[in-house]
C-alpha cells in the first residue's frame, strides 16, 4: 500500500504523454493565466479609461439635459437603449480582452487542443462527501487566501488610479458631449 504513494522516479514515455494530452490532462498553471489577464487588462484599462469616462459622461449629460422631460412608455425605450448602448461601449471591450487573454494564456502553456474526453460525464465526480472534503481542504484555503490577496491588491490599485484621476473626472462635468 505504501509503495503506491512513493514518487515516480522515471520520466513518462511519449505514449503516456500523448494519451494524457488526448484526455485533456496537461499541466496548466492558473497563476500564469491570472497574471497574464491582470497585467494586460490593466494596461488596456490604463489606455482606455478616458474613453470609458467619456462614454459615461455622455450618458450622464444626456440624462441631465433631459431631466425635465416627461418619462413615459413612448420615450422610455429610447432612454434605456441609449444608456445600455453606451454601457456596452465600455464593458464589451474589457470583457473581450479578458476572454482573449484567458484563452491566449491557456494556449501559450499547453498549445491548442480539444479533448472531448475531458467533457465526458462522470457520475463519480458528483460525490457530495468528496466535494465537501475538497471545499475544506488546505489547498482550497490557500487558493482562497491567494484570491483574496489578489482582489485586495487590485482594489487598492484601482482606488489609487481613480483617486489620482478625480480632478479630470470632476473637470468633465463642465464639458459638452
Amino acid at each position: 500500500m505504501s509503495e503506491s504513494f512513493q514518487e515516480k522516479t522515471e520520466q513518462p514515455t511519449e505514449k503516456r504523454l500523448d494519451d494524457a494530452r488526448k484526455k485533456g490532462k496537461v499541466a496548466v498553471s492558473r497563476e500564469i493565466n491570472t497574471s497574464i489577464v491582470i497585467l494586460f487588462s490593466t494596461i488596456f484599462l490604463y489606455f482606455m479609461v478616458s474613453k470609458g469616462f467619456q462614454e459615461m459622461f455622455k450618458v450622464y449629460a444626456n440624462f441631465a439635459r433631459n431631466a425635465n422631460m416627461d418619462i413615459g412608455p413612448g420615450n422610455m425605450h429610447d432612454i434605456v437603449i441609449f444608456g445600455v448602448t453606451r454601457w456596452w461601449y465600455i464593458v464589451v471591450p474589457v470583457f473581450g480582452i479578458v476572454m482573449v487573454l484567458g484563452l491566449a494564456g491557456s494556449i501559450l502553456q499547453s498549445g491548442f487542443m480539444w479533448s472531448s474526453e475531458a467533457l465526458k460525464f462522470d457520475a463519480n465526480k458528483l460525490n457530495p462527501m468528496q466535494g465537501i472534503k475538497n471545499l475544506v481542504s488546505k489547498k482550497s484555503f490557500v487558493e482562497l487566501l491567494k484570491s483574496v490577496i489578489k482582489i485586495v491588491l487590485l482594489a487598492y490599485v484601482a482606488r489609487n488610479l481613480i483617486m489620482s484621476q478625480m480632478p479630470v473626472i470632476f473637470g468633465l462635468s463642465g464639458q459638452d458631449t
